[in-house]
């Protein structure tokens, strides 16, 4: 986050999860316990615009379980994007450390199908975007912001995907968009 800054490319915030604290030992705290729900663990600004995200983490080498969202940071994002912010999630993959955004239509769209009958209550690694290093940061989740999650938005009106085939349609042309910069820039 603070590379961003550094750089100037954006201000990203880490959010404190708010505790109680009932006991302590100097800095370190002994016992709490949380006080309320948090929204969402980072916010910030870029390109001139609030920009909101979570990030989650499985140990599930080839999904990501929908249950590890609460319903709430859903609830924020959603506000959050229907005025005007940029919102998604990051998942790491911890078992390869593997790190990948995921817009928040794609989860929205796997959610309303997860309420389905016999509808997927997980959404496969295949159908994220993976966030490779770059020189300007270690997970430079930005450049996939740019390709994959801004576009969905419209006139700061929310674009919801309906159909999941038009979701997977445009995660492979992102990915595939992704794919032909990284090789125009291994020829050059």
């Amino acid at each position: 986050m603070k590379m961003y800054q550094r750089g100037g490319v954006a201000l990203i915030n880490k959010r404190p999860t708010p505790v109680k604290v009932i006991k302590s030992k100097g800095s370190q705290v002994i016992k709490g316990f949380y006080e309320a729900k948090s929204t969402v663990d980072y916010d910030g600004v870029y390109k001139g615009r609030a920009i909101a995200f979570e990030a989650k983490s499985t140990e599930n080498p080839g999904r990501f379980d929908l249950k590890n969202i609460a319903q709430h940071q859903l609830d924020y994002l959603e506000k959050a994007e229907k005025m005007g912010a940029i919102c998604f999630f990051l998942i790491e993959f911890s078992k390869d450390k593997s790190v990948f955004v995921v817009p928040l239509s794609v989860i929205q769209s796997y959610v309303r199908m997860s309420h389905q009958p016999k509808g997927k209550k997980s959404i496969p690694r295949a159908d994220l975007y993976l966030v490779e290093q770059t020189e300007r940061a270690p997970v430079d989740y930005l450049q996939y912001v740019d390709e994959a999650v801004a576009p969905v938005m419209f006139d700061g009106m929310i674009q919801f995907d309906q159909d999941h085939k038009k979701v997977a349609n445009n995660i492979e042309a992102a990915k595939e968009k992704m794919a032909n910069k990284t090789r125009k820039l291994l020829k050059a």
